[in-house]
């Protein structure tokens, strides 16, 4: 939950930064002709077959963000970008009594996912932008160990990670892997010169991982 709240502070920090101080600025209809790029919220869910990556197939929350730019303004380079994400993807959490620890445990399972592509435009207009987009995913596999405490320091758990204790470390593993991605992205702007916009993000991954998430955004 605490990551969840930190990525929406950051998006709305730089929300905040891209929307012009200027009262008059603002005022002005933006001009999508010099849009530079887009910056959004994503939430939606991820599905697939189990695999090493999930060890278990069905649906699963993600939670992220991500900033595309364009490469240029005029002709071809204005339908080129390039863009980032940051997605969180919680797999699973099992709380059990562990008898070698005399204690109640919690193992939780997470995905955090960096995924960079290149995209290309083929439909752009006052009102819908379709993004085709190709590259690749930094994933990174995490468990986390918590033991239960009688008074432990989290508001709103009663168990405390316990994973910066050497003691624990081998429980704690996070492993790396990278996968290749390809998807499309539909972003509908409801005024002809507005900034802000909402859509689908739709990517797949190698192993046979799909993704699909609504957004809200602004361009600049």
């Amino acid at each position: 939950m605490n990551r969840t709240w930190l990525a929406v502070s950051i998006l709305s920090v730089v929300l905040t930064m891209g929307i012009p101080a200027d009262g008059q600025e603002a005022s002005e209809p933006f001009d999508r002709n010099r849009e530079r790029g887009t910056i959004e919220l994503q939430t939606g869910a991820g599905w697939g077959r189990a695999s090493g990556l999930v060890p278990r197939s069905g649906k699963q929350f993600d939670f992220g963000f991500g900033v595309l730019h364009y490469l240029g303004r005029k002709r071809f380079l204005r339908r080129v970008s390039l863009g980032w994400s940051l997605d969180w993807l919680p797999v699973d959490t099992t709380t059990y009594f562990d008898p070698s620890l005399g204690s109640e445990a919690r193992l939780r399972k997470e995905l955090f996912m960096l995924n960079e592509s290149v995209g290309f435009d083929p439909v752009q207009t006052p009102h819908v932008n379709l993004t085709l987009r190709f590259g690749g995913s930094l994933i990174a596999n995490s468990t986390t160990l918590s033991l239960k405490e009688a008074y432990a320091g989290d508001l709103f758990s009663d168990f405390q990670d316990v994973c910066n204790l050497q003691a624990f470390t081998n429980r704690c593993p996070t492993h790396h892997t990278f996968l290749g991605t390809e998807g499309a992205s539909l972003r509908i702007y409801p005024h002809r010169k507005g900034r802000f916009y909402f859509g689908l993000a739709y990517t797949h991954y190698a192993l046979g991982r799909n993704q699909l998430m609504a957004t809200v955004g602004a361009a600049f």
